[in-house]
């Protein structure tokens, strides 16, 4: 009976251990870095209109901004945003950078990996600096805007 006993209190302290331990190992992902990987993912897929809504513009602006997103001449001639073949996310932290950090509710140093058709002002090949602002809207967090901080230093 003894026995028995120890080897159901071992079994319950093995399970409160791998329990534990999975909850700390795979931390799930904060907000922002959950609409990080959406507006990667929706640049990667064209999902113009995802994208659009990732960000706390008002209607006017996000009927502008997704009509050159779906502008299907913008698009052949890999103008803007068109421009990236892929992108990927190399590191996200939240910003010590005194000039962005009171800028929004959550604010994040981010680092993507681009490749792009033709360099241009604000994507280039390789991994690029931009500062992610968020705020907290009625609808939950809101990207406010996205600033590009040229590629990253090695």
């Amino acid at each position: 009976m003894k026995r028995v006993a120890l080897e159901f209190f071992g079994l319950i302290v093995f399970i409160i251990l791998l329990v534990f331990t999975s909850k700390v190992l795979v931390s799930p992902k904060s907000e922002a870095e959950t609409i990080v990987h959406q507006y990667i993912e929706n640049i990667r897929a064209g999902n113009w209109n995802e994208y659009v809504e990732l960000f706390h513009y008002d209607a006017e602006v996000k009927e502008d901004l997704l009509s050159f997103l779906l502008d299907e001449e913008k698009q052949a001639e890999k103008e803007g945003i068109h421009t990236i073949q892929d992108i990927k996310l190399v590191s996200m932290e939240a910003t010590s950078d005194p000039e962005f950090s009171s800028k929004g509710d959550e604010v994040y140093d981010v680092l993507l990996d681009m490749k792009v058709h033709k360099p241009s002002e604000f994507y280039e090949n390789g991994v690029s600096r931009h500062i992610f602002v968020f705020n907290r809207t009625g609808e939950g967090l809101q990207l406010e805007t996205v600033y590009y901080k040229g590629l990253a230093q090695e």
